[in-house]
């Protein structure tokens, strides 16, 4: 609950503020911050509390970091259990809490990423849009779709090998 109760007070200062953050590599590779004036907001806080925690999963797959993938998902778990229909997105949000390794991970998140879509078109946002992307070549060549704020590709099934690999298919406002 405590953990609950910090993620919303952070979301009312990026909301404040009118801006988030996300980081991005350059051209060289360096780290960089892009602000954006997507703010995504939904009727239901506890989802805006689970968007958030996804897209910071969804970043820590892009980084293949599995540690902060791993908390990213521990956080959606408890955001989730607050969310109505949730059931099917929470267990893969524990599938990916629970897997030590990327891969797993990463294949765990495209069924989270399916039942997060369904969430998020449910409950269409009251502000900013939210980007489908797909990318082709994801789950050997079957594809996998993830949601993002950002109106880029920087794909979660394969980081830096092939980040911008993918398309976004479908906004959703």
């Amino acid at each position: 609950m405590k953990k609950t109760a910090f993620i919303l007070g952070l979301i009312s200062v990026i909301a404040w503020n009118g801006c988030s953050k996300h980081q991005h590599h350059d051209e060289t590779g360096e780290r960089r911050e892009e602000t954006t004036e997507n703010v995504i907001a939904f009727k239901d806080r506890q989802l805006d509390v689970a968007y958030n925690s996804y897209i910071q999963l969804k970043d820590a797959l892009v980084e293949a970091s599995e540690k902060a993938a791993q908390q990213a998902a521990a956080d959606l778990v408890d955001a989730l259990e607050g969310v109505e229909d949730s059931e099917r997105a929470l267990g893969s949000a524990r599938k990916i809490e629970s897997a030590a390794h990327l891969a797993d991970q990463r294949k765990a998140f495209k069924a989270l990423s399916d039942e997060m879509l369904i969430l998020v078109k449910n409950n269409k946002p009251e502000s900013g849009q939210v980007y489908l992307v797909h990318c082709p070549m994801a789950d050997d060549n079957k594809g996998g779709s993830w949601l993002s704020s950002l109106n880029e590709v920087r794909n979660p099934y394969y980081g830096d090998a092939m980040l911008t690999c993918g398309s976004v298919k479908e906004t959703i406002d």
